[in-house]
């Protein structure tokens, strides 16, 4: 998320917020919507701080993403490279921010189908980034899956599934087995594996992947609406249809993909519900905030224990504001 805890003013908490919108509606599809907040936002932050301000040159690249989305690769790539020149005047080539750039402007030659360009930026972005953060943490992992979308590109299957081992050894480490980075780890090698041949392989994988899913959903409905609506957006892999009968795989889309939904409703719902109610408008803020808190560490080996607590607690709120709101009819929003 581009949230900070403490905006400086009102134009960085506007651009922030701007921002925060353009982010939602790139996860739902509607990128013309997310491109029109981005460029709001971009606007606030070059107006209060300068054109060539970090923080413009980190909406910029978010922008350039939509863009690629879109297809509009010349104006993406013309701001990414803009937003990695300006990150490396600022900061330095030695600099995480430098990376972050290097890492967008790569997707976006990727997207644009520039795979040796591609390539070569994340590359830069995968040394800087071990060399600045470690060889295990979550953004090494990101790069070197990175690095295997490319190589599946370029059709040399046997290097994109090295990377794809070593970016899912290095998530394994830090993550627990049904972690969302974990499971498309292994459907990115389900999908190598049935490229390469090795079809009882890839059966194994997608299996493993799709049960870990389903053992997701109770966490992913607990979490905030953005990270429910990223997840429902890839939670179904497209090579299960090549190893999966298409009844198995009619029952996975609907049990996964209907559920997030239908929760995202219910909590739209609650929140105009509890409006007009002081006690559980308050309550829902909390609700909400806990969720963004749990978002973060609700798959991480290390933080087993807070995410216990703060599933507990958010357990407990929206009981507490739909017996307020329904009464004894709280099972209205099956809460």
């Amino acid at each position: 998320s581009i949230v900070r805890k403490q905006p400086r003013d009102e134009s960085d908490l506007m651009a922030v917020l701007l921002a925060n919108l353009g982010q939602t509606y790139e996860l739902l599809g509607d990128y013309e919507t997310s491109e029109d907040y981005f460029r709001e936002s971009l606007a606030v932050d070059q107006k209060s701080l300068g054109k060539d301000h970090s923080k413009s040159a980190s909406t910029m690249g978010y922008l350039a993403v939509v863009l690629a989305a879109k297809g509009n690769y010349t104006e993406a790539l013309e701001l990414a490279e803009k937003a990695k020149s300006i990150h490396e005047n600022s900061f330095g080539f030695e600099h995480r921010n430098t990376a972050s750039a290097l890492s967008k402007l790569g997707s976006i030659y990727l997207s644009a189908g520039q795979l040796e360009k591609a390539l070569s930026a994340f590359q830069q972005a995968l040394n800087l980034t071990e060399r600045l953060l470690g060889p295990t943490h979550a953004g090494t992992a990101y790069l070197l899956r990175q690095m295997s979308e490319v190589h599946l590109e370029n059709g040399e299957l046997e290097d994109a599934r090295e990377f794809g081992e070593r970016a899912l050894a290095v998530d394994r480490q830090n993550l627990e087995s049904n972690a969302p980075r974990v499971v498309s780890g292994v459907d990115h090698l389900a999908t190598l594996n049935y490229l390469l041949g090795d079809e009882p392989l890839a059966r194994t994988l997608v299996a493993e992947a799709n049960s870990a899913k389903r053992a997701q959903l109770p966490i992913v409905l607990m979490l905030d609406e953005r990270s429910r609506l990223s997840w429902h957006k890839a939670n179904v892999s497209f090579w299960s249809a090549c190893v999966l009968p298409a009844s198995s795989l009619a029952e996975i889309t609907v049990a996964l993909k209907g559920v997030v939904l239908e929760s995202v409703a219910q909590e739209r719902a609650l929140l105009r519900a509890s409006a007009k109610a002081e006690k559980s408008a308050s309550a829902m803020a909390e609700i909400n905030s806990l969720k963004t808190m749990l978002a973060k560490i609700a798959f991480e080996k290390d933080k087993a224990k807070l995410a216990g607590q703060l599933k507990e607690k958010i357990s407990i709120l929206e009981r507490d504001v739909s017996r307020e709101i329904f009464g004894k009819d709280a099972s209205r929003l099956n809460l």
